[in-house]
């Protein structure tokens, strides 16, 4: 008896598939009910984008706008850099990083965007600083401001402002 319910069931489907499968409109309900049930399972991981109806890029496309935002920035200069790190050894008298305040070992220290270029900054001197790479890699892309709130409420310290940094 299940065999057969089974099989009816079965050969319904594919009447049903095969009638509507061409339908624009069915095939986007039939795509938007399978979102919603790889959500619900926690398999999909673009639910979000598609169902908000946010475009989702390409790997290209996704390089593409990054190249563009870095052109956007300007070059960095090598004079830009080396003043950089000139300031930073007068103003502590040794290499040390702007958010902790810690000395940096050689080899530990890269230069941080005080604005990110993915939120507009660009590439100039004065938006350039010395940071470890601990703080670089926990900034991201905070603007100082945001990553000082973000030290403050994750252990109570206040980060680079009391050098006056602010």
């Amino acid at each position: 008896m299940m065999n057969s319910e089974k099989l009816r069931n079965r050969i319904k489907a594919r009447r049903h598939w095969n009638k509507h499968k061409d339908d624009p409109e069915w095939r986007l309900r039939l795509n938007n009910r399978r979102l919603l049930w790889r959500h619900r399972e926690g398999i999909s991981k673009t639910y979000s984008r598609k169902t908000l109806g946010l475009k989702t890029f390409s790997d290209r496309e996704n390089k593409k706008f990054y190249q563009i935002r870095k052109r956007a920035a300007g070059p960095l200069l090598l004079n830009d850099v080396q003043a950089i790190y000139e300031e930073n050894i007068k103003r502590f008298s040794t290499l040390t990083c702007t958010y902790c305040l810690k000395p940096i070992i050689f080899g530990k220290d890269t230069i941080d965007h005080k604005i990110p270029i993915s939120r507009g900054g660009t590439n100039k001197k004065e938006n350039l600083t010395i940071a470890c790479r601990s703080c670089n890699c926990t900034k991201m892309d905070k603007t100082p401001e945001e990553f000082f709130e973000y030290l403050k409420t994750k252990n109570g310290k206040k980060g680079g402002e009391r050098n006056g940094y602010r």
